[in-house]
């Protein structure tokens, strides 16, 4: 009995590249009953496909992958988990887990801006203007250049850096020229086209060159825009030129033979769109031969958006930070410092702006830093607070991708990011309905979002109560538990349970036998508690390790360890409602379950993958959920 590989399986992921598939063959020295093979107990960012059984092999094929949407969210960190396969060899249930670890590593995309070099040349003129390729990497970079006319400043550099790029002519004939210039940065390679065009001229004695072909700026809403750009003429005769716009501002409107630099510039102060790009064009005319600029202006209203200092914010909401900027050759950073209650941790978040804007998604890392509670070991009525926020300082600064300067921007404090989306109904961190039915065993946990400490739970309706707890304010976080039993209660009563804003009516149903509750862990991280007032059967698996040994030249098969557990059916007895048949649904997405046995919570694995939640002339309902008692 083997796996091949060997276990473990370690995967390393890197953020923004496709991470390889493994193939596991296991080999089994007994006969397998086909039908039976499960694999099960995957952590989120990983799953399998292709799973195949040789029955004449006794192999049992599958490949492991690692869910690339998924491990895109995670924090940059080392994760592990375990995987088990489970069959059956006769009567007895096999089960066999392997471990799995994963890398994630976050790395700064290669980027190269513009991708594409335009260059033209007359025969006995003077050499095209440089042109400069901005690069951007989080490593060393190298640029391959194999053609002999193409010049390069810099063909390695590290992180943010740019290359001067020229061409050398002298002594090509007339016609076409390209080349790819090829920059690694040993994770990822982009490519970048330069073309060359070498000619005559438009006639022996008629031309027009005109560089570059196309120009953007970018202006503050409101503000003169003062910078300029450079336009490059290379003409035969006179020229003129007619610009589109009245906010173009062109240092000559004609001008001689020969070559000649123009400055160009925005009159944009007066315009307020910063929905869309303004365009507008330039064109040269020099014995009639045209040649057209294409000019796009951006106008920037200068925000800071999306975050405020002190905010409380949901992971799951896509929360981004929105800054904009003017300035050329930026990237924002955001420097972050997180703190779960125990421990602090330092990240950095990056966003390159784009036509004068930048966008940084806030929160994701509260799913991994943010760790799961245990329920309570004793259920008694009164409020706690176990569910801590994750605070987040962040200092968002533009930091220079050539010189590597830096100007803070602006500071956030204490912002707060809890598990989950934000609830439909404010405040509220819990499914459960606004009726439910239990038994006087029953159990009812109630969860909400508070600065305020809800420190009374009332008891209206067949009976009047109050129970109170002292407990801090300002804990965010607020759970109430209410034990039924701790109130004198008979079948057939109806109670309403106010706290924390919440109403619930109970209704008491007759009282049963059998009354087993599963505490699971919700989306915000608190636990609720569902009750099963059916029957609940255990079962006794036997998990037996075997190894092979040679004595005398022969093979005997030695069982090394037996490994006894447990495995559960329960079912829930009639759920009376619709709204209680949703909120049973919930469990099944629940990434920690626990059973309470002999008072005690035992953690769960749910095997049952769906339930019905509607049917058509079915009023009541019950259901059979499958555990297995989970591998601490």
């Amino acid at each position: 009995m083997s796996f091949n590989p060997a276990r473990p399986y370690a995967f390393n992921f890197v953020q923004g590249q496709t991470p390889y598939p493994t193939t596991v063959v296991y080999t089994h020295n007994q006969s397998i009953l086909n039908g039976t093979i499960q694999l099960y107990g995957f952590p989120q960012w990983l799953t399998y496909e292709n799973l195949i059984f040789d029955s004449t092999a006794k192999t049992i094929t599958f490949t492991l992958k690692v869910i690339e949407s998924y491990a895109n969210s995670m924090a940059p960190g080392d994760y592990s988990g375990i995987i088990i396969l489970k069959f059956r060899e006769g009567l007895i249930t096999v089960r066999r887990s392997a471990g799995v670890t994963l890398n994630v590593q976050q790395v700064t995309l290669l980027t190269i801006n513009p991708s594409v070099f335009s260059f033209s040349y007359i025969i006995g003129g003077s050499l095209p203007l440089l042109q400069t390729m901005q690069i951007q990497s989080g490593a060393s970079w190298s640029i391959e250049n194999n053609a002999s006319w193409l010049t390069l400043s810099s063909i390695n550099g590290f992180q943010n850096g740019s290359s001067q790029i020229g061409v050398n002519p002298i002594g090509l004939t007339v016609g076409e020229y390209s080349t790819i210039l090829e920059i690694a940065d040993g994770q990822f390679t982009k490519q970048a086209t330069v073309l060359l065009s070498v000619s005559q001229g438009n006639t022996p004695t008629d031309f027009l060159y005109v560089t570059p072909e196309a120009i953007q700026f970018v202006s503050e809403l409101a503000v003169a825009n003062t910078t300029q750009k450079t336009i490059s003429l290379e003409t035969s005769h006179a020229w003129t030129t007619v610009v589109s716009q009245s906010w173009l501002v062109l240092s000559a409107s004609s001008g001689t033979s020969g070559n000649t630099t123009l400055n160009l510039s925005v009159d944009s102060a007066a315009l307020t769109n910063t929905e869309i790009p303004y365009l507008g064009t330039i064109t040269f005319n020099c014995q009639d031969i045209e040649k057209t600029i294409y000019v796009q202006l951006y106008i920037v209203d200068l925000i800071v958006s999306g975050l405020q200092t002190g905010d409380f914010l949901y992971a799951d909401d896509r929360n981004e930070l929105l800054v904009t900027n003017i300035l050329a050759n930026n990237f924002l950073i955001l420097e972050s410092v997180a703190y779960n209650g125990f421990t602090n941790t330092l990240f950095n978040l990056r966003a390159p702006y784009q036509n004068g804007s930048a966008k940084v998604l806030l929160g994701q890392e509260a799913n991994n830093l943010l760790k799961s509670v245990s329920p309570p070991s004793v259920l008694s009525t009164g409020v706690n607070s176990k569910v801590k926020p994750l605070s987040v300082d962040y200092k968002a600064i533009n930091k220079n991708r050539i010189t590597d300067s830096t100007v803070l921007v602006q500071e956030f404090q204490n912002i707060k990011f809890l598990k989950g989306k934000t609830p439909e109904v404010v405040d509220k961190l819990c499914y459960a309905p606004n009726e439910i039915n239990l038994s006087k065993k029953g159990v009812l946990s109630l969860s909400v979002l508070a600065n305020e400490a809800p420190s009374d739970i009332v008891i209206s309706g067949a009976h009047d109560l109050t129970f109170t707890t002292a407990i801090a304010n300002d804990l965010y976080v607020y759970n109430a538990i209410i034990n039924m039993a701790d109130i004198p209660l008979v079948s057939g009563e109806q109670i309403t349970v106010s706290w924390g804003g919440l109403q619930v009516v109970v209704n008491i149903i007759d009282n049963t036998v059998e009354s087993n509750m599963i505490a699971f862990e919700n989306e915000w991280g608190e636990y609720e508690f569902f009750e099963c007032t059916g029957f609940i059967q255990e079962a006794v698996p036997v998990d037996k390790l075997e190894t092979e040994l040679q004595v005398e030249g022969k093979k005997h098969t030695k069982v090394v360890s037996i490994d006894v557990g447990k495995e559960y059916i329960l079912n829930t007895g009639w759920v009376l409602s619709q709204l209680e048949i949703d909120w049973l649904v919930k469990i099944l997405s629940s990434k920690r379950l626990f059973l309470y046995r002999d008072g005690l919570p035992n953690e769960i694995i749910l095997e049952t993958k769906s339930l019905d939640k509607y049917k058509t002339r079915e009023y009541y309902r019950s259901y059979s959920l499958n555990f297995k008692k989970a591998i601490i």
